[in-house]
């Protein structure tokens, strides 16, 4: 099991069932089963952070979809996802592309939050009305036309 432990920032990705989810692990202690494999980029030549972008990618996806086998889960061998290229710019072109994605992804995690607190407010006033809970007094100015 060795060969499976993962340290914080290593990525991993899914080869099956399904296919090509990407992670980043983010605490010690996490041992890996089948179907999982880790990637920690080489020092001074990969950042995680980019790897894992990279391994997210339309463009990697693709690949990796391509090389996929099986008709009702598609799988990708290892020996076969370890021989995909990656595109790989210098350090500080990685690290500006790395923090301007992991800067986007949070908006959107902020946004989505307050998206979902949305949702449950609409459907407790929802409820509320449903239930006779709370009266729906109609505005005449709704039912004019035009």
């Amino acid at each position: 099991m060795s060969r499976g432990k993962a340290s914080i920032r290593d990525v991993v990705i899914t080869t099956e069932a399904p296919l090509g989810s990407v992670a980043q692990i983010d605490y010690e202690g996490m041992a890996l089963a089948q179907r999982v494999i880790k990637y920690r980029g080489k020092e001074n030549i990969l950042l995680n952070d980019f790897l894992k972008q990279s391994l997210m990618s339309h463009y990697f996806q693709k690949l990796i979809h391509a090389e996929s086998t099986g008709s009702t889960v598609k799988g990708i061998k290892g020996s076969r996802l370890h021989k995909q290229l990656l595109l790989i710019p210098d350090l500080r072109e990685q690290e500006a592309i790395a923090t301007i994605i992991l800067q986007q992804e949070s908006i959107i995690a902020n946004e989505q939050q307050f998206l979902d607190k949305e949702k449950e407010i609409k459907q407790g006033l929802m409820q509320d009305l449903l239930t006779g809970k709370k009266e729906v007094t109609p505005n005449p100015e709704d039912f004019k036309r035009e």
